[in-house]
């Protein structure tokens, strides 16, 4: 099988600033060993930018060790210890324990790197920098330009923020007055606080100035309103954009004194070697604590400058067929059962899938669908219990567990390969369903001088240079990747989208340091802050629409037209965003392959114990073991020393090695048993498990790979970036014509022109419902009164019947008493359990626009009585034709009425249908089929009959209302939707009227009629049948 992706040639490489060494992980005796570490200059300055506060306990030991009591001793060695462990056993970027590196794929390896081209860089904390900005815009708002806030929309008639950065408020929302409306529209670029002013004084000229000052003071302390000095977050440098704005506007001395005095000293801390800026980092936070509290002002960051690190191209080749098979496993996109799916059909439930509506309104839980279910950044209003189905075939479950009893019984790790698997994976699989990229994390390792993979704790990411992003600063060597990145995505997107870098201040503002980054990308939305691209590049909230289109989402720019992919290189966790940016980022993997949700991580997540897997060479999950307090018979007063045999015990009895790691996602603390300190950390992480399990996993088998010029090893972890080979398919969304639509033409509230109902009941006696109890009701009624009806059926999930009634205003206000008794008369005959008055969503653009839904609505009133008569008909045996077969004949007759000639009918129906489908169904009926359902000669055929010429003058009986709504679209300058999309749209409704929702039999029928028509097409060009 042909790879799915290919590699751009580089790759991350972190390490930690330590090689591995056991021996420091076995102190003889653990005072000098404590001693040790706490005078070590280069361990005191990790600690001090990790840990201020474990940096102050280390002086208090080293001057003052009897202010330390037993307990707080005993904590001060376990954090020692752990931090100790961390600097030779984790590769993840912390302060200074672990650097980030840009290593090559070549035709050779070299795995030696110079150990002293490690770096630091450090940088001011951007929650800092965030606050000492609004206190300068605070303190000296008249000097400054302001625009209003990105994040800002508007929902009735208030104006919401999109969330809050002040850790205090949920909610942040104002009154969209008059004078608000005014700043929303002539604020949307950078204006000085003056020019705002002299607007609001010259639309209110009775209005004090000091009260208008004090509203828009009101507006920026709240965020409403932010200024031109806030940076952007994919700017190269935040803090010198910040100095050369207060420059630039000659504004706040004082502060631009002390800010640059910060910078010259961050300079100097920069170029200190490893260990030698101790004292000065202490001082540097001192002095920026004098101009803005915080607990850690400065963020730091290790980089690796040796350049030389390769590693064989073959191994590139590995690592790109893992990617494919882990690709062409996932489940099919038509198989998946995920929130974004039901979120789907919810979507097109309310709105069809001929509208764009406002991102914001559609998240809205009173006037739009809510948030899908797993979104808590507001949490719905509104309770939800969706159950989402399993996606893996039985077959595949099978497999997997299988190959873990034969692995448990035989002692051996699970092991896969190409001609096991090759029955599950998809050899065809949809290019569409593809994902665009990706990235692999592999922890590397080397047996036999050949290197082996070992798939990283966190797996990768969706996107490659999502991990590259928030590193873009350390070095040209990344940002020069991540531009690789961005031209290679181009070309895979084809031209169907406009790439939008979502740029935003976190609601928690610290984590702007996981989200500042270089971005190569065309467009930009920036929350918070400002954008580093010019207006016409900048995508703003309230102008992003939400769509369908071939069954997955799509966003799009209304100002611009464009379909905009949003997308981040960071890692900021999605749960901890808020809704809108959360659903603008996760809809990008609509419709692809979840390379990333594995099967067997889903099948052994409750067992006790896990063997190794490995897919040929690769390991993909280490040896795993859950253990529990129970397990070791442990309480609240478990000693030590008691704990410690009973771990033994459990140990060699499920065969636990010497080494692992205790593991919290990507979360690892080396553990070696052999290691004293190393069975405290153990016995302290147990204690706080309660009753949750505690997670060992395995240490990754044979030797480090990477080694510096000293020929010491360290622990090493490669991030490999993979891009789609094949490009997307060109795809070209139609521009909804965004007519404005008043709301009252779009929603009917009871009695305004239309009255709708929800008929609960039994789903075994709507059909009598249908066709006796409605078809009398409205027959006696519009003797009085001139009214129509429609009705379709739903499950949501209980099944009920809508039923819309239009008449008059006047005329349904008369007639409701009589609705009254008819509905209760009806429960107490049980044909209906519940009733339900409601507002009537009119599905304006899915039939057209506004000039042609009144046409519509026609259609399906008529159509309901049609579906009336014939369910009628067949129920008292008037009429002895199978519904199947009915259902078959109506929808040819509909595309008839509407004008389609037969190559036309067959185009439209093949569109919605797949050849293969109910091929023998059609076989065993074809004769009844393709005389029955023949239109030549005005149904000649079944006119012959008089149960064909029943059907057919029901039938009839549509084709007015038909014929008029084709001849008002044809008038129309500009129709909302295609007209095949309409037609199908009229057809599903009918099938849903008649056949009632189940969805199978719908497209069961529609196969038939597909190849009926497709038969026929022989049969009317060569005269006689031709069926293959």
């Amino acid at each position: 099988m042909d790879n799915l992706y290919h590699h751009i040639n580089k790759y991350m490489i972190r390490i930690p600033l330590s090689p591995n060494s056991s021996a420091e992980l076995q102190p003889d005796e653990q005072e000098i060993w404590l001693k040790d570490l706490c005078q070590n200059p280069l361990f005191r300055e990790q600690i001090l930018i990790s840990s201020k506060t474990l940096y102050d306990t280390i002086h208090i030991y080293l001057n003052s060790p009897e202010k330390l009591s037993a307990k707080k001793k005993r904590n001060f060695i376990l954090a020692i210890a752990k931090y100790a462990n961390r600097r030779s056993t984790r590769t993840t970027p912390f302060g200074l324990f672990s650097a980030v590196g840009v290593g090559s794929f070549d035709s050779h390896n070299h795995w030696k790197f110079d150990q002293s081209t490690f770096y630091k860089k450090a940088r001011v904390d951007l929650e800092w920098l965030f606050r000492c900005i609004q206190k300068i815009e605070k303190e000296h708002a008249d000097q400054m330009n302001f625009k209003l806030n990105p994040a800002c929309y508007l929902k009735g008639d208030r104006a919401f923020l999109l969330y809050s950065t002040d850790n205090q408020s949920e909610e942040i929302h104002i009154r969209a007055t008059p004078v608000f409306l005014l700043l929303h529209q002539h604020c949307q670029q950078l204006m000085s606080f003056e020019q705002i002013s002299t607007l609001l004084q010259a639309h209110y000229p009775d209005t004090p100035v000091d009260r208008i000052k004090m509203y828009l003071m009101e507006l920026i302390n709240k965020e409403f309103l932010i200024s031109n000095v806030r940076p952007p977050l994919t700017v190269d440098d935040q803090y010198q954009y910040v100095i050369d704005q207060l420059q630039a506007s000659n504004i706040a001395p004082l502060w631009l004194e002390q800010l640059q005095d910060i910078q010259s000293q961050i300079e100097v801390y920069n170029h200190l070697p490893l260990g030698e800026g101790e004292h000065l980092y202490i001082q540097l936070i001192q002095q920026m604590n004098q101009v803005m509290k915080s607990t850690s002002p400065l963020q730091v960051d290790l980089g690796l400058a040796d350049e030389h690190i390769t590693i064989d191209e073959n191994l590139a080749q590995t690592i790109n067929e893992l990617a494919s098979t882990l690709t062409r496993l996932a489940a099919p996109f038509a198989k998946q059962s995920t929130y974004l799916e039901e979120y789907k059909n919810k979507f097109i439930e309310k709105y069809g899938i001929d509208r764009e509506i406002p991102l914001m309104e559609m998240l809205d839980t009173s006037s739009g669908i809510g948030a899908p279910v797993s979104y808590q950044q507001p949490a719905n209003d509104f309770y939800e219990n969706v159950h989402l189905n399993d996606q893996y075939s039985a077959q595949l479950k099978n497999f997997f567990l299988l190959k873990y009893w034969e692995a448990v019984q035989n002692k051996h790790a699970i092991q896969l390969n190409d001609s096991q698997f090759k029955q599950y994976l998809d050899q065809n699989i949809d290019p569409q369903e593809v994902p665009v990229s990706l990235e692999l994390n592999f922890i590397v390792k080397q047996h036999n001088h050949h290197p082996v993979l070992h798939l990283g704790p966190n797996v990768g990411s969706i996107l490659a240079g999502k991990t590259f992003g928030r590193f873009s600063y350390l070095s040209s060597q990344i940002t020069d990747t991540l531009e690789n990145l961005h031209q290679e995505e181009l070309r895979v997107r084809n031209g169907n989208s406009t790439l939008c870098e979502l740029s935003f201040v976190p609601n928690q503002m610290r984590s702007g340091n996981v989200t500042r980054n270089a971005s190569y990308r065309n467009k930009e939305m920036s929350l918070f802050t400002n954008s580093s691209k010019s207006s016409s590049d900048e995508v703003r909230l309230e102008d992003i629409r939400i769509g369908i289109n071939q069954n997955v989402f799509y966003a799009r720019d209304c100002q611009s037209g464009d379909i905009v992919v949003f997308e981040s290189n960071n890692m900021l966790n999605p749960l901890m965003s808020s809704n809108a940016i959360r659903f603008l980022q996760e809809m990008n993997e609509h419709g692809k392959r979840q390379w990333n949700k594995f099967v067997w991580v889903e099948l052994y997540q409750d067992f006790k114990y896990v063997p190794e897997i490995k897919y040929n060479d690769i390991v993909l999950s280490s040896e795993q073991w859950y253990i529990t307090q129970r397990d070791l018979e442990m309480t609240d007063k478990t000693s030590c020393e008691n704990f410690l045999k009973q771990f033994a015990e459990f140990q060699h009895k499920f065969d636990i090695p010497q080494q692992f790691y205790i593991a919290n996602s990507d979360h690892r603390l080396f553990i070696d048993t052999s290691n004293q300190q190393a069975m405290h950390i153990l016995f302290a992480e147990v204690k706080k498990t309660q009753d949750h399990a505690l997670h060992l996993v395995a240490v990754e088998q044979n030797s480090n790979l990477i080694q510096d010029q000293h020929e010491q090893y360290y622990v090493a972890e490669i991030v490999v970036p993979l891009l789609k080979v094949e490009p997307e398919p060109t795809r070209t969304i139609p521009i909804r014509d965004m007519q404005m639509i008043e709301l009252h033409e779009r929603i009917k509230i009871p009695f305004d022109e239309w009255l709708f109902v929800k008929l609960y009941g039994k789903q075994s006696r709507e059909q009598e419902l249908i066709a006796f109890e409605m078809d009398r009701f409205f027959t006696e009624l519009n003797q009085t009164y001139d009214t129509k009806h429609f009705f379709m059926r739903y499950m949501d999930p209980k099944p009920h019947i809508r039923l819309r009634i239009n008449s008059h205003t006047q005329n349904l206000f008369e007639i409701f008493p009589s609705i009254l008794a008819w509905l209760q008369q009806l429960q107490q005959r049980d044909i209906i359990s519940d009733f339900v008055i409601g507002s009537y969503d009119r599905e304006i653009e899915r039939y057209g626009g506004i000039a042609l839904i009144s046409a519509a609505e026609d259609i399906f009133c008529i159509d309901s009585i049609v579906v009336e008569q014939l369910i009628g008909a067949v129920r008292t045996k008037q009429l002895d034709i199978d519904i199947e077969l009915i259902a078959m004949i109506s929808i040819i007759k509909y595309l008839e009425q509407a004008g389609l000639n037969f190559e036309n009918q067959l185009s439209l129906i093949q569109l919605n249908t797949d050849h293969n489908r109910y091929r023998q169904e059609f076989k065993e009926n074809k004769e009844k089929y393709l005389q029955l359902c023949n239109a030549d000669q005005n149904w000649r055929t079944l006119a012959q009959t008089a149960d064909g010429q029943q059907l057919l003058s029901i039938l009839d009986l549509r084709q007015s209302a038909v014929m008029n709504y084709v001849q008002l679209m044809q008038q129309q300058a500009v129709v909302t939707t295609s007209f095949e999309e309409i037609i199908s749209s009229i057809v599903h409704l009918h099938c849903n009227r008649l056949l009632g929702t189940d969805r199978e039999l719908e497209y069961k029928i529609m196969n038939l009629v597909a190849h009926t028509l497709y038969a026929q097409r022989y049969q009317k060009t060569e005269g006689n049948l031709l069926w293959k």
